[in-house]
């Protein structure tokens, strides 16, 4: 099956490309383009290609890979509408696709890079003699079992930043890591569960970066990691396994260049590739990431922004601020937010009580405990009356929205492309359905709110490299595609793919008798567990005994 898969992907690709983009998905794009900045070039005269590379360096993938895709041949989009699909492969957890796409563009942009990444990315856990290691597509060892519990896959990105315009890479640009841990563990309802010990961090090329003595892993970015002991956060560089600095009182996220870390209950800027901080280092109460060149920082109880030198470029007068997106940033005045712009002018008076950051040009206010959605000039696009409005999502340009109890769909033009019906939803995370659930039965939609699998499932995974685990009122658990084509495997839990991988977990229980230190006999049950793995079509996958 995957064979012919490859070999009509090949054919495509030898005609005109009118059969790569994925139209069906989404009549209502409404998309909006960012500029290019540090990404792909804009290099023709072609102002369609050029509006496609400015779709792809602002995520939106779909939308690259349909434009490029109506162009054919002309100008190279072909190659840009293959490079899109590998792209959008990745972020859908299927590398082996976007293997046999980049292969057919060698030498493209940065592909030569994104090649060695999705096959370096067909790697999972598996167990032996109840310690975990890892193992390749092909089941051959790549890092011995000697741990306690590990995660299923290599996280993407923890790997450090690559310039899309630089083919030449180093290996180290490929490194990245697994939490692993050592200690305790149990069986739970769904898989082995760590109870008593602690977590380091496990590279792909089995070298473990961080040592086990953590109380938990608190996130891996852009080749830096940042772990806590309970008492105190590090940082470590994921390249050398070197710390970072000292110790910190607390962490935020790493973005733009910046760790946001707190010494001595004040907060400051840390550049993890240089361990300089940035300014006069820890002198703020509050610290936000930077965004589009400015940070929100507080003193005394007061909010404004600083740039990128560590200057205060709007004073500090605000009772809250928001990070900048898309030219404005929320700030809260009294008890009231509005918008100003990168001068420090007041674009939209304060009128909310509460707001998120702009969107493709919308953004989700609260007024009166209700919700709705706003354009850059301040005019209500969709009416205030729902109880939550998430994220837009980059790829469908949908962001979920709640009245009562009940969620819904609606597009980055404020349409309402599916009316608040669904008690649960995940999000898309780029692919082509999203799980939902009604009076806890689940299904699937996609897109454009149409219902793709019936909601008659008991539980399900989410839906990922074109599969999605259900189990039915049976208990039998089938892997269903968009379509509703079907396999089965041996698992008693509905597990997503991930990175290839589909990971087949057979729980079972027994009962044992026991007897307490005063004689009173009483039963104990005790679960074990059976892992099997299977590639993304559902084909066993033979893992040799490690020696």
């Amino acid at each position: 099956m995957k064979r012919l898969a490859t070999a009509l992907f090949c054919l495509l690709l030898c005609l005109p490309c009118v059969g790569l983009g994925e139209e069906f998905l989404v009549s209502d794009t409404g998309s909006t383009t960012a500029a290019s900045t540090g990404g792909i070039p804009a290099t023709t005269d072609n102002a369609i290609l050029n509006a496609a590379i400015d779709e792809m360096n602002a995520g939106s993938l779909l939308d690259a890979l349909n434009s490029c895709t109506k162009l054919g041949t002309k100008d190279g989009a072909d190659k840009y509408a293959a490079y899109a699909q590998a792209l959008l492969s990745l972020k859908r957890d299927n590398p082996a696709s976007a293997v046999d796409t980049l292969k057919s563009i060698g030498g493209f942009l940065d592909s030569d890079y994104q090649l060695a990444l999705a096959q370096v990315l067909q790697t999972h856990r598996y167990p032996q003699d109840a310690k975990f290691g890892y193992v390749d597509a092909t089941g051959a060892w790549k890092i011995a079992p000697a741990y306690d519990w590990a995660e299923r896959v290599f996280r993407v990105e923890s790997v450090p930043a690559h310039d899309v315009n630089t083919a030449t890479y180093q290996p180290q640009d490929l490194y990245m890591v697994a939490k692993v841990f050592s200690g305790t563990t149990e069986i739970g309802e769904a898989d082995t569960v760590p109870v008593d010990g602690k977590y380091g961090l496990l590279r792909n090329d089995g070298t473990l970066i961080v040592p086990m003595q953590y109380t938990d892993i608190l996130w891996t970015v852009n080749g830096v990691a940042a772990v806590t002991d309970g008492s105190n956060a590090y940082l470590y560089d994921i390249a050398t396994g070197k710390p970072i600095g000292e110790a910190f009182e607390a962490l935020g996220p790493y973005a733009n260049g910046y760790v946001t870390v707190e010494k001595n209950g004040l907060w400051g800027y840390l550049n993890p590739k240089t361990a300089a901080y940035l300014g006069a280092g820890c002198v703020w109460e509050s610290a936000l990431p930077f965004s589009e060149g400015k940070a929100g920082v507080s003193q005394n109880d007061k909010y404004g922004y600083i740039d990128e030198t560590g200057a205060v470029v709007i004073d500090l007068q605000y009772t809250k601020v928001n990070p900048f997106s898309e030219g404005l940033a929320g700030v809260r005045v009294q008890k009231r937010w509005g918008f100003i712009d990168a001068t420090g002018k007041v674009i939209i008076q304060p009128g909310y009580s509460g707001l998120k950051t702009f969107q493709g040009g919308l953004c989700a206010v609260e007024k009166n405990e209700v919700w709705g959605l706003i354009n850059t000039t301040g005019e209500v696009v969709l009416r205030l009356k729902y109880s939550e409005i998430g994220d837009f999502d980059p790829i469908y340009h949908r962001a979920w929205i709640r009245q009562n109890k009940l969620w819904g769909l609606v597009s980055n033009t404020a349409t309402l492309v599916l009316k608040p019906t669904w008690s649960f939803h995940d999000e898309f995370n780029s692919n082509t359905l999203c799980r939902v659930s009604y009076q806890k039965m689940y299904g699937f939609v996609d897109a454009n709110g149409k219902t793709r699998i019936v909601s008659a499932y008991l539980s399900a995974s989410p839906f990922r490299a074109n599969y999605a685990a259900v189990k039915e009122v049976s208990g039998q658990i089938r892997y269903l595609s968009k379509a509703q084509r079907s396999f089965t495997i041996n698992t008693t839990v509905p597990v997503e793919c991930q990175c290839g991988f589909i990971e087949g977990r057979t729980i079972t229980e027994s009962e044992r008798a026991v007897t307490d230190p005063t004689g009173v006999a009483y039963s104990v049950i005790d679960r074990h567990i059976a892992y099997t793995l299977y590639d993304e079509e559902g084909n066993a996958i033979t893992v040799p005994v490690y020696q």
